[in-house]
């Protein structure tokens, strides 16, 4: 019985969190954005009350900060807020120090002095004012010392921080909930799919790579995965400089067997890392999705069955006829593209049965030396349980061919119609039998009717016909069809 190692569990996704964890919470979507949750404890006087939040995102969105209680899940009443951007560089920290005394290093002597006026707030050629022993100097010292209270005041300074203003009806000690949202954080999905050459079995093994480039690192979280399509605001405020920009285009930790609980809710999946996990910024991490060995997987090749040349040949014998309606066939030959393809049932009894999300498939076979061989890569879409995962590699396959000529045509000026007769042999050189899906295209923006075929056929779309054959090993099947045009 096949063993499926699945390293995320499913969960739904509500409007709003119904439990508490001391440990931060980050839901990821596809699309480049994050909705952060962290645990913060607050001591509230009576009244109003300044707090500043240090070691939030630089890509938050300050208009999306929501405040809960964590036991009653009521939002706080914040009059205020205002994102404090990091103080960088040492103008910027001078500014933070107006009107306090700073010490200066000048050669091995420390100095001290209180800094009246930073360059910043003064024109651009204009220097600092700091008082010395009672006298005022233009100009540093020396180089300034910068001392913070405590590891929390330092962080208000060199981390992006919240200022909030925040008003309480007694003094109480708080649990509360900081949610927002934040941009450049996104997530991908990619399956390496293993065929062995000696025994058919097939292996998939999946990751997904978390991209963080949101300024903030996040350690030993919970990690959500959306995917699906969320609708937000093309232009939103920047938290760094407040200007407008565009959404970002739509564009591998310990083993953990688990049996996902599937939801959906809103055509959204979630996808939960079963582990706490740090993602560290201006980094790509993967994680284990999925590891699963002993999958059935159909081999089957594609014939594109349409050519650019045989279309140009097509329209010029169109334009050409006798007195009797008849247009010579001339019997031209094309080649076709015969390619390597598949489908994998992703069910429960073959070793899935999860929602998959949409991402980046690459095709490596075993050989029978046992060595790795990289035959190609493709993507998929996203796939629902139970359905079909139908893998195209697109590489050509030397052991199967085709060809494609038109036996017959027919033009009538009188019925404004013409017809048809193609026919499409496939040759298998292969000691094995070959499911080969072949797919027709036909003419567009006119009406059409299949008039006989000598293989059931399925019709796709408007334009799309499609065959599947089995060719013999060491043989070859020719199979034809008649179509009618009518304007």
């Amino acid at each position: 019985m096949n063993e499926l190692k699945k390293l995320l569990a499913f969960s739904l996704l509500f409007a709003a969190f119904n439990t508490f964890s001391i440990t931060t919470d980050i839901i990821i979507y596809s699309r480049g954005f994050a909705v952060v949750q962290d645990a913060v404890s607050l001591n509230l006087v009576s009244g109003n009350n300044e707090v500043k939040l240090a070691d939030v995102t630089n890509t938050i969105n300050p208009s999306s900060v929501i405040l809960l209680d964590a036991e009653t899940q009521k939002p706080l009443v914040v009059t205020e807020s205002k994102y404090l951007k990091p103080s960088y560089s040492e103008n910027l920290m001078l500014s933070k120090f107006e009107e306090r005394e700073l010490e200066f290093l000048c050669g091995d002597k420390i100095i001290k002095g209180k800094l009246i006026q930073s360059s910043p707030t003064l024109s651009n050629d204009a220097l600092p004012i700091v008082e010395i022993d009672g006298k005022i100097r233009y100009g540093l010292p020396g180089k300034p010392i910068f001392t913070f209270s405590t590891p929390n005041t330092l962080d208000t300074f060199i981390k992006p921080a919240l200022k909030l203003n925040i008003f309480s009806d007694k003094a109480v000690k708080h649990n509360v909930l900081l949610n927002y949202i934040t941009d450049k954080i996104s997530w991908k999905a990619d399956y390496n799919l293993i065929i062995s050459e000696r025994d058919n079995a097939v292996n998939l093994l999946a990751w997904v790579t978390v991209d963080n480039q949101s300024g903030k690192t996040f350690k030993g979280v919970n990690v959500r995965l959306v995917n699906g399509e969320i609708n937000r605001i093309k232009n939103k405020p920047d938290a760094a400089n407040n200007k407008e920009e565009n959404l970002p285009p739509e564009l591998p930790p310990v083993l953990c067997p688990k049996t996902p609980d599937t939801k959906q809710a809103n055509e959204n999946y979630i996808y939960k890392l079963p582990n706490t996990v740090t993602v560290p910024h201006g980094e790509q991490k993967q994680f284990e999705f999925i590891r699963t060995s002993g999958i059935n997987f159909k081999k089957t090749y594609v014939c594109t069955g349409e050519a650019n040349s045989f279309w140009g040949y097509r329209d010029s014998l169109a334009r050409a006829q006798d007195e009797n309606n008849k247009i010579s066939a001339q019997e031209k030959t094309f080649k076709l593209r015969i390619l390597a393809a598949g489908e994998i049932e992703n069910s429960e009894k073959n070793g899935l049965g999860m929602p998959l999300p949409s991402g980046n498939i690459h095709f490596y076979r075993l050989n029978a030396a046992g060595k790795l061989e990289f035959v190609g890569e493709n993507t998929i879409e996203h796939i629902p349980a139970n359905d079909i995962i139908k893998i195209f590699a697109g590489n050509d396959v030397p052991d199967i061919s085709g060809e494609k000529k038109r036996t017959d045509v027919t033009n009538n000026k009188k019925t404004a119609s013409f017809s048809e007769t193609i026919e499409i042999k496939l040759i298998n050189k292969k000691t094995e039998s070959a499911e080969v899906k072949v797919i027709e295209k036909l003419l567009p923006d006119i009406n059409w009717k299949i008039i006989s075929s000598s293989e059931p056929l399925v019709k796709k779309d408007g334009v799309t016909i499609e065959f599947n054959v089995t060719v013999p090993p060491s043989s070859e099947k020719t199979i034809s069809y008649k179509v009618l045009y009518t304007e």
